[in-house]
């Protein structure tokens, strides 16, 4: 009896196993491609419109309007296209109006027949927000979400990313002048309502491209009223800026943390942003950091290190951004302060043929900005000039500059003193006070010389108005008391040139003669009064040298006659004496003629008012 053998197959090859689970796929890529490819004509465009809007609302509470057409696309990856949509909150504070919204559903939710976006595209829309008007209260699915305080899984809405593509987005606040972005491109990744947020991209102001990187570690947090660390970095040609810390949207936006800027250009950057700001004086080269504490429309900074023009400053200032131009305000310090860039680019006052210019006074200057500083300095420094321990107040409105500097030391003395600039119509009205005592004035330069030296006491108080600069000069009025002790004048020989002026004739011209002077006192008065300056009590004493003076300058023509008596030595070793001689200066001030003059002293009178000049409309009655 044979007996019978069971034999088991053997297991299939290895190859058929995969052609088997090849086979699957297919299938299974069959199915899904025939679903996607028969969508078409499955979602209707009302379907669609309807499938997406509700996704927008109940995600976000936003209501959706379709006035275009509305296309499902399969290749060269499913997408939905509608024209001409738009979107808005319940309150009206968010109102988004695109011509085209693309939108990338989720493949898998595809394939079960659900639209479920997870990216989608805004091109050229109009965002327009308004904060503070109305209030922005998250709705739908995020607003649930916010309001609840049950934990809810990390996938408990899965948001996405939107691109925007070459929009325009306005930011209207109540009490501040509206910013405006234009050529808007960036993409705002939200992958869920418990993941971080990212922003990248750009946008444009007054055409001056600038990019943009924001990063927010918790919004859920933000719209439940809590914080979340942020990040900002903007960068372009004009202004460099970067910040973090935490910001909070509670009953109001709030923002505290760390910032830095830098710009090569001041006016460029206030030019872009819309705001005037000075013709005149360079700032630039600004950098800055410190702490930020921003809330509503205004802004506090602290351990501020900030640099222009050279300039290094330390302290805290703070920023007000109501109707108008934006209020700055805050206390400054300074080890040394160079104020000559500040007036770089200023008009020459006198032109080409030694007159005054008539060029209309440009006013911007006193609108730019609303100031109230408090700046101190340890050196100060004005072209020549040299003040150390400086305390500067600086308060402008529109319309209005007050610069005073309180008691400080300059050249081994103190000055204080007080300057007032306000708009009236087209015309400009001034007011300077000022007091130095014991100044050494060895540096001062006048007309590109440096005619004296001395120990400087003086006092003046100048008033005056007008829409050109002769106007203001024929209009000046105020008085002056100079005393300057211990001198030098350089460039001339006095006791020398009034020996020569003896064989001199009268009217005939008397040069000076080359050298230098040096001098005890030189002091004098000044009355002034439509622009002509009467000269009182006038004495110059040297050791070989007297001189006894009195006279009129006029400053609307840059005319000067003066009279005077004189006395000199013919040498200190003989002890001999000359007699007393008088002379006369006369003309211009950049050439006057000395001439000799009448036995006696004769001390001119003042000149008629002018008539060759229109009637100042600052100063004269209408």
């Amino acid at each position: 009896m044979n007996d019978s053998v069971s034999v088991m197959s053997p297991p299939a090859p290895p190859r058929k196993w995969l052609t088997h689970i090849a086979v699957a796929i297919v299938a299974l890529l069959a199915v899904g491609a025939a679903a996607t490819g028969l969508a078409p004509w499955f979602l209707s465009a009302g379907a669609l419109d309807k499938d997406v809007a509700a996704q927008i609302r109940g995600s976000t509470g936003f209501s959706t309007t379709i006035d275009g057409t509305t296309h499902f696309r399969l290749f060269p990856q499913p997408r939905i296209d509608i024209e001409n949509v738009a979107f808005a909150d319940a309150a009206g504070a968010v109102r988004i109006n695109a011509a085209a919204f693309r939108a990338y559903p989720r493949i898998l939710p595809l394939l079960a027949g659900r639209i479920e976006v997870g990216r989608a595209a805004l091109y050229q829309p109009d965002i327009r927000v308004a904060i503070d008007r109305k209030p922005i209260k998250p709705a739908g699915a995020i607003g649930r979400l916010a309001q609840s305080s049950i934990p809810q899984p990390t996938n408990a809405l899965l948001l996405g990313r939107i691109d925007i593509v070459d929009g325009h987005v306005r930011i209207e606040t109540q009490n501040a002048h509206a910013l405006e972005f234009d050529a808007v491109d960036m993409s705002i990744d939200w992958p869920s309502v418990y993941a971080s947020a990212a922003l990248n991209g750009g946008f444009a102001i007054h055409g001056a491209p600038i990019g943009v990187q924001a990063w927010l570690a918790q919004p859920m947090e933000l719209l439940r009223g809590g914080q979340s660390a942020t990040t900002l970095r903007l960068q372009s040609d004009v202004l460099t800026l970067s910040t973090s810390g935490r910001m909070s949207i509670g009953p109001r936006m709030q923002y505290v943390g760390e910032v830095s800027a830098s710009a090569a250009s001041l006016r460029k950057l206030a030019e872009i942003a819309g705001y005037s700001f000075p013709r005149h004086g360079t700032f630039a080269d600004f950098d800055a950091h410190g702490d930020i504490d921003w809330e509503g429309n205004g802004a506090a900074l602290s351990n501020l290190h900030m640099s222009l023009d050279g300039n290094n400053y330390e302290g805290s200032l703070a920023i007000e951004n109501q109707d108008g131009p934006p209020r700055f305000s805050g206390t400054l310090a300074s080890d040394f302060l160079d104020l000559t860039p500040f007036l770089a680019g200023m008009p020459e006052p006198v032109n080409s043929t030694a007159l005054w210019n008539h060029q209309a006074l440009d006013l911007s200057d006193l609108r730019f900005a609303d100031l109230d500083l408090r700046i101190s300095a340890s050196r100060l420094r004005l072209y020549d000039m040299q003040v150390g321990d400086a305390a500067l107040s600086l308060v402008t409105k529109p319309g209005l500059i007050d610069l005073a500097l309180a008691e400080a030391s300059s050249n081994h003395g103190t000055v204080e003193g007080r300057v007032s600039l306000a708009a009236k119509g087209k015309t400009l009205a001034f007011h300077v006070n000022g007091t130095g005592k014991n100044i050494e004035i060895s540096r001062a330069v006048i007309g590109g010389r440096r005619p004296l030296s001395g120990v400087l006491d003086a006092s003046l108080a100048l008033d005056s108005g007008g829409a050109d600069l002769p106007h203001i000069v024929q209009g000046l009025a105020g008085r002056a008391e100079v005393s300057i002790a211990e001198g030098t004048v350089n460039g001339a020989d006095l006791a020398a040139t009034l020996q020569a002026a003896g064989s001199k004739i009268p009217g005939e011209p008397i040069a000076f003669l080359p050298g230098t002077t040096a001098f005890n006192n030189l002091s004098f008065g000044l009355q002034l009064a439509n622009g002509i300056a009467q000269i009182q009590q006038g004495k110059f004493s040297a050791p070989d040298l007297t001189l006894n003076f009195a006279g009129n300058a006029d400053f609307a023509h840059r005319k000067l006659d003066l009279a005077a008596l004189g006395e000199a030595t013919q040498s200190l070793s003989r002890r001999t004496q000359s007699e007393p001689l008088s002379l006369r200066l006369e003309g211009s001030f950049d050439a006057p003629r000395l001439v000799q003059g009448e036995p006696d002293l004769r001390l001119p009178a003042p000149p008629a008012h002018s008539d060759d000049l229109p009637a100042n409309p600052a100063t004269d009655p209408e």
